[in-house]
């Protein structure tokens, strides 16, 4: 142990000692037990913040002090070690307690709480020692039931009158208790707390009025206006100045006409009644400080991620209309947030998406605070469509009230455009800028989706004849270059409505939605004679190709087979010169 440690040690005893001998030598009366009774709380303060290894020298010190303080002023040094045993295993017991307590976080300032750890101190641990106390006196002439009856009294009284404020100092020693005690209340702590002692002193200093009710109001005050540390003074400051004023005989406590025992214990009554009359605004106020405290440290969090985050942070009320919206909005779509709030949600959504907006948004009310995720576009300021994405909860109020929609708000454009041209890639052949085989699948869906009842389309297969002499006498550049303009023309040569594909190698295809057989055989021949028409340098050689197709009825869903009938039409084509078309049979 340190000499510091030593030290503190040393002063607790000191403290122990003073304080034993003093309610021994005045509030002990016709042999009994002391009636008023403080050193118990000393030491359970004491030991409660601290690790028990540091217990063993506070314990045994306090038990010599309490050994010398009986030996010398109580009930005499062949009582003494029983007694101390008394004393010091009452503060032990509610210090272990006590320590349990606050390590499962059930002391936590609460009313409940409170409760709990009065009980503690003032019905638990003074057990212990009315119960030795008691055994040790009945070999002194008196009554164990009268002796432990009086040691209940006094050393619960003064456990729950003097252990609050003990505690305080021992937790966060006198000083910072004094600083955090005043804060932004400083100004209003000392005349409050020289309002309960003014008070204290006028109504115990006379024995004409009963007016111990005045006290109460002060006391209310501090609890009110000061929090639980500085009513826990002021209960000590009426205690003070109380016991003092009766023990000299000047008190209205007198009034009761008992002996000078009981008005002691009538005035530790009356301390605990005020002490219950006041816990609740005690602990009222330290849940309510404790609370302010939280939501101020919340909504320091809260304002440093919505003002430096990418994202918006965006609160819509019941009525729809904006009432907070953070900063980053501007980086979004250019438009100050000073400019939105008050203004209509919708007028962050493209007009185009909001329906599919307010769908979301009635999904979120069903999901009853559960994470609802959709997209959708904005128009910023310099007219250019963004994409969004929106997480969104629902805000529900006291009594289930709707209180709006917050949500987060994220620039995902660059991914959109991503996404389009990963997509676009997927689905293009990048030789000819055409569909590829999964494209033109895809677009078909789409148009069977939207196809009319009754009508029927379409499917044409195209191959370049010859193609492999042109890769053979000209190279595969001149191929490639072939190919593209195969893909150029077919697409000129086709409706808006049509889908030009390459499928692979020197292979198109082309999907005539809502045409007839005659009607796709005279664009397919546009396609061949067009075809046919076009010239391409290869050096100082012209090249010239030409295509076979074949055509089949697409009368039904199922692609595969008329795919399978085009290629067999086309195959007849090839087979029957090149240069021609076919048709299904």
């Amino acid at each position: 142990m340190t000499r510091r440690s030593l030290a503190a040690a040393g002063s607790i005893g000191l403290l122990y000692f003073v304080s034993a001998a003093l309610s021994l030598a005045m509030t002990r009366f016709n042999g009994g037990p002391a009636l008023w009774w403080v050193s118990s709380a000393l030491l359970i303060a004491d030991l409660v913040p601290r690790a028990k290894s540091e217990w063993g020298v506070r314990i045994a010190i306090c038990f010599a002090m309490s050994v010398i303080a009986t030996g010398l002023v109580g009930s005499g040094w062949h009582l003494a070690v029983p007694i101390a045993v008394g004393n010091i295993g009452e503060a032990w017991v509610a210090a272990v307690l006590m320590q349990r307590l606050m390590a499962q976080k059930v002391v936590t300032g609460s009313m409940p709480s409170m409760l709990l750890a009065a009980f503690i101190v003032a019905v638990i641990s003074p057990i212990v020692a009315a119960s030795l106390i008691g055994l040790s006196l009945v070999s002194h002439g008196l009554h164990f039931a009268d002796t432990f009856r009086a040691v209940m009294l006094s050393h619960g009284f003064g456990n729950l009158t003097f252990t609050p404020l003990a505690l305080q100092i021992s937790r966060r020693g006198f000083r910072r208790l004094i600083v955090e005690m005043g804060g932004h209340r400083g100004q209003h702590a000392l005349p409050l707390l020289a309002l309960v002692a003014g008070t204290a002193v006028f109504v115990f200093s006379q024995q004409t009025l009963p007016l111990l009710f005045v006290p109460l109001l002060p006391m209310v005050l501090v609890s009110y206006r000061l929090g639980y540390s500085a009513s826990a003074l002021a209960v000590v400051i009426l205690a003070v100045i109380g016991g003092a004023f009766t023990l000299s005989g000047h008190s209205p406590v007198h009034s009761i006409g008992a002996a000078a025992g009981y008005e002691l214990q009538f005035l530790q009554f009356y301390l605990v009644t005020t002490i219950v009359t006041i816990m609740p605004v005690a602990a009222g106020m330290h849940g309510r400080a404790k609370l302010d405290r939280e939501i101020r440290l919340s909504e320091a969090r809260y304002r440093m991620l919505a003002e430096h985050s990418s994202d918006a942070l965006v609160h819509i009320g019941e009525d729809h209309r904006i009432r907070y919206i953070s900063p980053a909005i501007t980086r979004i779509n250019g438009r100050l947030p000073t400019d939105l709030i008050g203004k209509a949600g919708a007028l962050l959504v493209a007009p185009e998406d909001r329906d599919h907006v307010l769908a979301n948004h009635l999904q979120v009310i069903a999901a009853a605070g559960d994470i609802v995720t959709f997209e959708y576009r904005t128009i910023a300021t310099d007219g250019e469509p963004r994409w969004l994405e929106e997480r969104a909860r629902l805000v529900v109020g006291k009594n289930d009230v709707i209180e709006g929609v917050v949500s987060m708000l994220r620039d995902i454009s660059v991914r959109k455009a991503n996404e389009e041209r990963l997509s676009q890639e997927a689905y293009t052949d990048p030789l000819t800028g055409l569909a590829n085989r999964r494209g033109f699948e895809l677009a078909i869906q789409q148009a069977l989706a939207k196809r009319a009842i009754g009508s029927t389309d379409c499917i044409a297969l195209f191959d370049v004849d010859h193609f492999k002499r042109v890769n053979d006498q000209h190279g595969h550049d001149v191929g490639d270059a072939v190919l593209h303009m195969l893909g150029r023309v077919m697409q000129s040569s086709v409706r808006d409505c049509d889908t030009v594909a390459r499928m692979g190698g020197e292979e198109f295809a082309v999907h005539l939605p809502a045409c007839s057989i005659s009607e796709a055989l005279g664009i397919c021949e546009r396609i061949r004679t067009d075809t046919a028409k076009q010239t391409m340098m290869a050096g100082q050689a012209v090249v010239r190709v030409t295509i076979s197709g074949g055509v089949a009825l697409f009368d039904h869903d199922y692609l595969p087979q008329a795919l399978k009938q085009a290629d067999q039409a086309l195959y007849v084509a090839k087979r029957g010169g090149r240069n021609q078309l076919a048709l299904a049979a």
